[in-house]
């Protein structure tokens, strides 16, 4: 399910690309969370779960960095992801 779900955003960022401000930058991002959600299947439930033990052993400051660069990245996306700008004639 979750790989559906990167392989899914992967492929929209990658189609959204060309319209936006950064395309280059959302080209490769797309390509990035297409590779991931292609080898996502790969690492099994065990290794799954063997990360997520660790990070909870870390304590909270993890997560809130994990969290910290999360919203960053959206931030970022959010901004690329508008239409470029277009020269406006004045009159």
């Amino acid at each position: 399910m979750f790989a559906a779900v990167r392989v899914a955003i992967g492929v929209l960022l990658i189609m959204a690309a060309p319209r936006s401000r950064a395309p280059r930058t959302l080209q490769t991002a797309g390509a990035v969370l297409l590779l991931v959600g292609l080898a996502t299947p790969l690492f099994g439930v065990e290794r799954t779960r063997a990360v997520l033990d660790w990070e909870a052993a870390r304590g909270p400051s993890l997560i809130r960095f994990g969290g910290t660069i999360a919203v960053v990245l959206g931030g970022l996306l959010a901004v690329a992801l508008r239409p470029a700008r277009t020269l406006r004639t004045t009159r």
